[in-house]
C-alpha cells in the first residue's frame, strides 16, 4: 500500500451502496467546529457531548424506520427487523465513524461523526456469547464496504484508521481496546499520554497536549467510567504478587 494515498475511501458511499442504516440521515456528517482557545475546552466537550446524543437518537430512529422527508438513506424506507426499541442496543453492536481527514471524499471542512449499523454477520451478539466475541466481530468487519472485502482488524491501511472498541458485559465490566495498524491491546486511561503520543505526529502541539492538565483530568474520567472490576481485582493481585515466596506444602 502506497502511505502517501488515502486507504480508507468514501465511507458514508459505501453505507448506501451496500445499504446499511446509518446517521444522519440528512447526510449532514459535519461537526460544529472545535474550539482551539483553552478556556473554550469545557464548551467544546460539551458540543461533543449534545452531538453524540442528538445522532445517536437519530441512529435510533433510522434503525426504528421513521423516515423523514430530508432522509438520504436508502435502508430507511423500513425498520430494522432486528431493532427492539425497549432493548436496543443491549446484546447489539453499532459504530461511530469520525473522519479527521483534511482531504474528506464528502468535501466537507470540519470533522465529521456517523453513526452505523456493521453488517448482519458481526452486530448481534448471542444471549451466551463468549466476552471475546468482539474481537471476532472486528476480523469480521470494522469498516463496510460493498464491492471488495470489509476494512476489519487485521488491515493496516498505513496506519490512517484507528479504532477503540468497547466491550460493555455490565454497568461494572467495561473493556476498551485500541485497533492500530494491524495491532490490537487493552487500552486504559494512562494510555492516552504513554501510547497515543507515540502513534501522531511529533510536534509541539501534540505535546502540549500529552502534558496538559485538561489531558490528565480525561485520563481520569477514562479510569472512573471505565469500570471492569473483575479485571481490576486480577491486575492488583498480579502485581502484588511475589514469586520468589516459596510456597508451604502441607499435603506430605
Amino acid at each position: 500500500m502506497d502511505p502517501t494515498k488515502d486507504q480508507i475511501g468514501y465511507v458514508q458511499k459505501e453505507f448506501k451502496d451496500i445499504p446499511i442504516y446509518y446517521a444522519p440521515p440528512t447526510d449532514k456528517f459535519e461537526l460544529p467546529p472545535r474550539q482551539e482557545a483553552k478556556e473554550d475546552e469545557k464548551e467544546s466537550e460539551e458540543i461533543i457531548i449534545r452531538e453524540l446524543g442528538q445522532r445517536y437518537n437519530d441512529f435510533r430512529s433510522v434503525l426504528a424506520g421513521d423516515k423523514k422527508e430530508d432522509n438520504k438513506n436508502p435502508k430507511a424506507d423500513g425498520p430494522s427487523k432486528k431493532f427492539n426499541p425497549k432493548t436496543y442496543p443491549h446484546r447489539r453492536r453499532f459504530s461511530i465513524f469520525v473522519d479527521r481527514r483534511k482531504d474528506k471524499p464528502t468535501g466537507g471542512k470540519e470533522d465529521e461523526m456517523t453513526f452505523f449499523e456493521p453488517p448482519d454477520d458481526c452486530n448481534d451478539m448471542d444471549v451466551d456469547h463468549v466476552p471475546e466475541i468482539g474481537f471476532e466481530f472486528l476480523k469480521t468487519c470494522i469498516l463496510p464496504r460493498n464491492a471488495q472485502p470489509h476494512v476489519c482488524a487485521t488491515d493496516g491501511l498505513c496506519g490512517q484508521l484507528m479504532t477503540f472498541m468497547f466491550n460493555v458485559e455490565a454497568e461494572d465490566e467495561i473493556k476498551c481496546y485500541i485497533i492500530w495498524n494491524g495491532q490490537t491491546m487493552r487500552f486504559h486511561g494512562d494510555h492516552i499520554t504513554k501510547i497515543l503520543p507515540t502513534i501522531f505526529v511529533d510536534n509541539e502541539e501534540n505535546k502540549q497536549f500529552a502534558n496538559g492538565e485538561q489531558t490528565k483530568k480525561l485520563q481520569e474520567a477514562f479510569e472512573e467510567n471505565i469500570d471492569d472490576n473483575r479485571f481490576a481485582q486480577f491486575y492488583k493481585a498480579l502485581k502484588n504478587y511475589d514469586g520468589s515466596k516459596k510456597v508451604n506444602d502441607d499435603s506430605k
